[in-house]
């Protein structure tokens, strides 16, 4: 199945709140709130993205970028969706097309957050350190040329929603990553076991 990448609107807010009815998505995201509305639809140094299917999120893809082309990416998915690979799709999709106009592409996980650690490493990300910093998180970084798959052509970029290849969850940056040089942990998909 094919979709597209379209750009967050006012209209998608409400279906995304209703994913926090689910325990697991609050377990790992931070509820969105007005500010975080706010901050993806005018901040000049934020972007989210929706992929629909009939109709229906699939999943939200945040990109927080610095002056220096360092990109945060927090991607949540939908909770009916978990487990089947929609989070590493979207994910490698984002990389391929938007994510390469940055130089960087870094993340923060929990350890405890195995299936979010396995989905960045699926994508192409390793770990910078393997001790958690002050805040609890492992600081993980997206390698260049090492996630095996090349850039399309440009335009509306493709994103194959529904193939069951890994099992991923949630991921989202807390609220605290709202200033271009703040680095706040994010997290990454969460297994559902």
């Amino acid at each position: 199945m094919s979709n597209r990448f379209l750009r967050f609107c006012n209209e998608d807010f409400a279906e995304y709140r209703s994913w926090f009815d689910d325990t697991e998505t609050r377990r790992w995201v931070a509820e969105p709130d007005d500010a975080w509305l706010r901050h993806v639809m005018d901040c000049s140094t934020s972007k989210a993205w929706v992929v629909r299917t009939n109709g229906r999120l699939q999943a939200i893809l945040q990109a927080d970028w610095d002056v220096n082309g360092t990109a945060w990416v927090n991607l949540v998915v939908a909770p009916p969706q978990r487990g089947r690979g929609v989070g590493t799709e979207v994910l490698r999709a984002w990389l391929i097309g938007d994510g390469r106009e940055f130089g960087a592409v870094e993340g923060f996980v929990k350890p405890a957050n195995i299936a979010s650690l396995k989905c960045a490493q699926r994508c192409g990300f390793s770990l910078v350190s393997e001790s958690p910093n002050e805040e609890g998180f492992l600081h993980l970084k997206f390698a260049r040329n090492t996630g095996g798959f090349d850039s399309p052509e440009q335009g509306e970029m493709p994103v194959r929603v529904g193939v069951a290849h890994n099992r991923v969850g949630d991921f989202s940056c807390p609220p605290g990553l709202q200033r271009p040089n703040q680095r706040s942990p994010m997290m990454m998909p969460t297994m559902q076991s």
